[in-house]
């Protein structure tokens, strides 16, 4: 069984638990994607949340303002990461990339901070290589 097999197991798992009055036949089934950056990071908040961690998305980009016809900054701090999420007691800030994509200078600065404060960082690239990360990160004996 592969990781998104796996995922999907137990998102399913978890919705017949949460609605034990419908017969399991009739809940959809989950279905998850990590061929694109949002179903990427669809699908790493959905294994966290289900395996009780605290996840936030966090957004850096602009906003569009009509009344300027142009992006607002944000406000958020340049180069956080996509997600963060709180591991057995670890603060994990993931950056979800696809693609071509890379981390940008403000990125690898935030990197190097949160690992400075002895957080971890992960670029996160497949849904595949997140949970063996995963497995590893959760593996006893965790520091």
């Amino acid at each position: 069984m592969n990781a998104l097999q796996h995922l999907c197991r137990i998102a399913d798992e978890a919705k017949i638990a949460k609605y034990p009055n419908i017969p399991a036949s009739r809940i959809p089934r989950s279905k998850y994607t990590d061929r694109t950056a949002n179903g990427l990071t669809t699908c790493v908040m959905a294994w966290l949340q289900l395996n009780g961690h605290f996840c936030a998305r966090i957004n850096t980009g602009g906003i569009y303002d009509e009344n300027l016809g142009k992006y607002r900054p944000s406000g958020s701090t340049r180069g956080t990461p996509d997600v963060l999420c709180c591991i057995r007691g670890r603060f994990v800030g993931l950056e979800i990339k696809s693609g071509s994509d890379k981390l940008s200078e403000a990125q690898k600065a935030i990197a190097r901070q949160i690992e400075a404060s002895l957080g971890f960082f992960l670029e996160v690239r497949s849904f595949e290589g997140f949970y063996r990360w995963y497995e590893e990160f959760t593996r006893p004996p965790f520091l």
